[in-house]
């Protein structure tokens, strides 16, 4: 079956291959058929060349006057982030946002039941040799942190348990550990040679509490999976002297994510860029929301200088980001004579139309009502919703079913009016969703189609 499939797959893609050679042929055949007088249209449009952000200097200030709008732009959109951040965290700390995210942390972790340890331990022929998935101990609080990075804001980065317990500082006594808290375990190697970790942290795992009180899910044994556990205390055989670290989550639910340890920064290029005190972007003033009704930094004008005419005075500028089928909207505004700003324009609020992939590359707090017009609103997710946000919300109502927060005479289960799904971009759903039994077919639905 499985040759099969490849065959199907190899003749697929040559047909694909097949299809594309010949519609090019056939487009090349019907412009040597054209009207003569058309020809020169289209030669004319094909050899248009796209607009360049540092083409023709002279004409438009010269280059140093484009990096000064660049750069007052990008000071701009700085201050946006940062002011977005700060009503986020403050959202973040909301009981009730917490306590679901809290919740919906430890129901991912257990859709990863299963998962084995490492593939270093399983040989040809065992249970779990050539898996499609591993995970050790932090790699399960890790991914669990990457599933859901939409709703905490980040996702971790790929050090290992170490790094996760001085990105947490809010140490817990046992008696006020709450389920998704996490066990950080300090112990000594037997064995010399292997490689001493920082604070000498060598294990984690979920709290969960449960009937014993002491329950919890991790990835504790190399030939081991991962599961629930009865304790969190164990005996282990690699490492002694183990000591408990109890740690909340609470900051992790509050969107934050750094290092709170004074010996260890954990620097990493992957954390996102902020100008420091020397950079040429740094913001020196401070930011709140009176920043809100303040002019675009484009329509400021520098002590001492006129101001310059606006680009727009001689074509309507028009920004197209990556993705969302950019070409789309590029042919058509084009094809009306506007002209499209180049990629550096990112964040200049010298637009009259802006097509983006998502709603985060739009500055709302310059956004000109009359002005400007972009592919999306601010406030979409609360207006109306689409099937991931609809999923979401149905996950988050199965919580309050089983929490008990929420009774009803006709249900007591999403089971009962939604069907069996799965999210099969997300690891832990593929997992679950490859390891089912249910029997019957599956109905396919993409996310960000129609």
């Amino acid at each position: 079956m499985e040759s099969e499939n490849k065959e199907n797959i190899t003749e697929l893609i040559s047909d694909v291959r097949s299809t594309t050679t010949k519609d090019t042929d056939n487009v090349s055949v019907k412009e040597k058929d054209m009207d003569p007088e058309l020809i020169p249209n289209l030669k004319e449009k094909k050899a248009k060349p796209e607009p360049d952000f540092f083409n023709n200097p002279k004409s438009t200030g010269g280059l140093q006057a484009h990096f000064s709008k660049f750069r007052k732009a990008k000071k701009q959109d700085i201050k946006y982030r940062n002011y977005v951040s700060k009503q986020s965290l403050a959202h973040r700390n909301d009981p009730n946002f917490k306590q679901k995210l809290r919740e919906k942390f430890v129901e991912t972790a257990k859709k990863y039941f299963g998962v084995p340890y490492a593939p270093r331990y399983w040989k040809e022929g065992e249970k779990h040799y050539n898996a499609p998935l591993y995970l050790d101990c932090c790699a399960l609080v890790r991914q669990v942190i990457y599933d859901l990075r939409e709703e905490f804001g980040f996702q971790l980065d790929r050090w290992n348990q170490a790094y996760q317990f001085d990105t947490l500082p809010i140490d817990l006594k046992f008696e006020e550990m709450k389920p998704g808290d996490l066990v950080f375990y300090s112990g000594i190697y037997y064995n010399s040679k292997m490689r001493k970790q920082k604070h000498n942290m060598v294990h984690v795992e979920i709290f969960t509490g449960g009937e014993t009180g002491e329950q919890s899910i991790g990835a504790r044994w190399q030939k081991g999976e991962v599961q629930f556990f009865d304790s969190y205390k164990f005996t282990s055989t690699a490492y002694h002297s183990i000591e408990f670290h109890y740690k909340s989550l609470d900051t992790y639910l509050e969107g934050v994510c750094r290092s709170f340890c004074d010996q260890h920064s954990w620097s990493s290029a992957n954390m996102q860029w902020a100008p420091g005190k020397k950079s040429i972007f740094n913001i020196d003033d401070e930011y709140d929301e009176a920043d809100m009704n303040a002019p675009d930094v484009d329509d400021m004008e520098d002590e001492g200088e006129s101001k310059k005419p606006c680009l727009a005075d001689r074509a309507v500028p028009c920004f197209i980001g990556q993705g969302n089928n950019p070409s789309l909207a590029k042919d058509s505004l084009t094809n009306l004579g506007y002209r499209i700003m180049a990629k550096g324009m990112l964040f200049s609020s010298e637009y009259r139309f802006k097509w983006t992939q998502t709603s985060m590359e739009i500055n709302y707090m310059h956004f000109k009502e009359g002005v400007h017009i972009c592919n999306h609103i601010s406030n979409a997710n609360k207006v109306y919703t689409n099937k991931i946000a609809t999923l979401e919300t149905i996950q988050n109502l199965k919580l309050s079913f089983q929490s008990g927060e929420i009774k009803s005479d006709l249900y007591s289960s999403v089971s009962q009016f939604f069907p069996e799904t799965y999210r099969l971009d997300m690891v832990s759903d593929l997992h679950q969703f490859l390891n089912t039994s249910t029997d019957g077919f599956w109905l396919e639905k993409k996310s960000q189609s129609n």
